[in-house]
Order: C-alpha cells, then structure tokens, then sequence
C-alpha cells in the first residue's frame, strides 16, 4: 500500500495548512471533520440569542462523526453543530438525536454552548419565517455565526478554536479496541468506515471500503474481518482527506477520471502531464520571456531550449535540489457509483518526471494557428481527443 502511506506522509508534511481554505476554496480537512453545502446563516449572540438569518449558499468546512459523514441515507446520524433544518427542528427523533450530541461537548466551547442554548429554545422556524426565509425542506443546511464582543472570528466554520474543540472532543471520548494498522505500523483504533467524495465528479465512490460494509465472508482464509484489512482511523483520514484536496486543488479531472502529480514532500502541484506547451509555459511566465514561442523570432531548437528552461528552472539551487524530491502520480476512476479504483499508480525521482514530460513536448508538437498568432506547441491531451473524436 505505497499510495495510502504516501498520502499519509504527505498529509503530515503538510500539517501547517490543515483546515485553512485556498484562494480557491480548497481545504485539506482535520480528522472528524468534512466540507457541506450550506444555504442558510443564523445569527446569534454570545448567550445564544436569536439576531438575524439570511440565505447565503455556501460551502464550509463542518464537524462530524464516522457515521454522519458515511451513514446518513438511512440511519438517524447527526452533524454535532452545523445541521439541516430536519434535525434541528422538523423531526422530533432527529432533533433529540441532535441535542444529545451537541450537549456532549457544549461545555468544550461557549460558541457551542450558545447554539446549543438557542436550539433548545425550539423557535428557529419561527425565527427564520419572521426573517423572511422560506423553510421548504428538511433539507435545507443552516450554519451558525456567534458575534462575541471583541472576538474576530464568529463563523464557527472558520474559528479553529471550535474546531480544536471537537478534536479534543472525540478523542477524550471515543473509546474502542485498538489493533494493528496496516498502513502505518502502530496500534490503533481501526476505521470503521471509510470516507467518500474523494473525486466530486463520482461523489458516492469510494476508494476504500471496511469489511463489515462489504458484508460478505471470506471463504474461510480469515477468522475476523480486521485480519484481511485493518486501517486506523486517523490513517484513513489522512490518506482521503490528502487525495481529495490533491484531487481538488491541482488534478486533471475527465469525466470520472481524475488524475494527480504532487511531490510528496510538500504536496507541491507538480507540471500537468496533459497540458499544452503554450499552457505548460504559461504556468511558469516568472522564468519564460513570453507564454508563447514566435516563429517569426524562435527556431524548433530555441524552442525546445525555452522548455526545458522553464521546466528545470533554469539550474537554479533551489531547482537542482527539487529534482531529487519523489513525484507520485496517480489515476483514479469509478466503474460504478459506489466503488473507485486506482488505475494506475508510480513513483518517480522529481528529474525523471520532468524528462519524461519535456520528451513528450519535444516529440510530439508542430506549429499551431491560432487565429493570428502563430507558434510551436505540443497540444493538449483534451484537444488531442476531441480532434480525434471531432469534439469541440
């Protein structure tokens, strides 16, 4: 299992930016946690007291459990703040489920004691209808801000102090048999399930699934399901949550495929192995003169001189070093709605990729017309397809 321990290894060495979003959204999620769409913001003080509500459809970073996050078609598995409105006030059985739940570590944080103080008024219909928000569904998703004098961050969703707490939270708590983890070596509790969602455009595949929810037997090679495949909680959350934010912030998605290339030190988004040359150089205009080669000006060989350049960073310390950093690239696919699998998987030293990528461009490119700019580019694998399938 290299992939899932170099998921893990990359998740660590990444550690400082866990929980904190991109420019472009994108967060690599603490364990207990996942990203839900919300439409609806309530407002309230630090006691717990109604303000306002609006909608605003966002997408935020939420507490949860191992079961609100895999279980939730069926069964009855709160959210432990954040909620749909069924839960806080349309069901009875889930509203109590609810409660119990935020009640547990109410007194962890007074940002949760003051919505927990708040559901138990039971008036958050009433209150959004005088707000002049329509509550339709059970659906709908409300998030909670508390304005605190003096304190500068009242989204929960954005105060790690919050999200610090439910960490603590879970881990005092949650007692259950530990065993030894496949992936990591250590004694440790095991996963009960696995998380989904890993690629958004297959959101119900997953990647890995625990014995018990694959329910079946094992034709007596094992005596208990842990034997034929144990991995801990925290190593399982390490290795999706790594792979979703990867697969995010820097993969080359097609349809259910979803493909990926990070330097496994840092996670570093590593040159797209599908782009153009006109797109490849674009990425690094701060060591290219300009994204495109002029014909009028550049020959094939100034050409190619450009590309590597701008791929090795033109011998830079800094650069020379990077070439001896791993480079993992993975493909993932999903042949039904509820499985994935990696379609291929290698590792490789930081220079052997980069070769194999400026061999690719040097290879296969010819001059490109694009309306009246003229230049050589090898084109990108999309294009590539789309003239070979006269698409697009």
């Amino acid at each position: 299992m290299s992939w899932f321990s170099n998921l893990i290894e990359t998740y660590d060495r990444v550690s400082d930016i866990v929980g904190v979003a991109d420019e472009r959204g994108n967060v690599l999620l603490p364990q207990n946690h996942m990203m839900a769409k919300t439409e609806i913001c309530i407002v309230l003080d630090e006691q717990g007291v109604f303000r306002r509500a609006d909608v605003s459809p966002l997408s935020i970073m939420i507490p949860c459990t191992t079961k609100s996050e895999t279980s939730r078609t069926g069964p009855i598995a709160p959210h432990p703040l954040h909620e749909q409105l069924g839960y806080l006030a349309m069901s009875e059985e889930k509203r109590n489920a609810y409660i119990e739940l935020l009640q547990s570590w109410k007194d962890s944080h007074p940002k949760v004691a003051a919505v927990f103080n708040y559901v138990m008024t039971g008036a958050v219909i009433d209150d959004l209808q005088r707000s002049g928000v329509d509550t339709p569904s059970d659906k709908q998703f409300i998030r909670f801000r508390v304005e605190v004098v003096g304190n500068q961050t009242p989204n929960l969703w954005e105060d790690s102090t919050v999200s610090n707490a439910w960490l603590s939270h879970c881990k005092n708590t949650l007692h259950y048999d530990e065993t030894l983890c496949y992936a990591t070596g250590q004694i440790a509790i095991m996963a009960e399930k696995h998380p989904k969602g890993i690629n958004i455009s297959t959101y119900g595949a997953k990647l890995v699934s625990c014995n018990d929810e694959a329910n079946y037997t094992y034709k007596g090679r094992f005596k208990r399901a842990e034997q034929a495949n144990a991995i801990s909680a925290e190593a399982s959350h390490k290795a999706h949550a790594m792979l979703k934010y990867l697969i995010a912030s820097q993969g080359y998605k097609c349809d259910t495929q979803a493909v990926v290339a990070w330097a496994t030190d840092d996670a570093a988004a590593q040159p797209n192995p599908f782009a153009s040359t006109e797109d490849m150089l674009g990425l690094y205009e701060s060591v290219c003169e300009n994204n495109q080669i002029e014909p009028q000006r550049e020959l094939a060989s100034d050409y190619s001189n450009k590309l590597r350049n701008a791929l090795r960073g033109r011998g830079s310390a800094a650069a020379l070093k990077n070439m001896s950093r791993r480079v993992a690239i993975m493909a993932l696919d999903a042949a039904t709605t509820g499985r994935m699998g990696i379609t291929f998987y290698r590792e490789l030293q930081s220079g052997e990729y980069i070769d194999s990528i400026i061999q690719w461009h040097e290879t296969c490119c010819w001059w490109i017309r694009h309306g009246k700019r003229e230049y050589i580019s090898a084109p990108s694998v999309t294009r590539i397809i789309a003239a070979v399938y006269r698409r697009g």
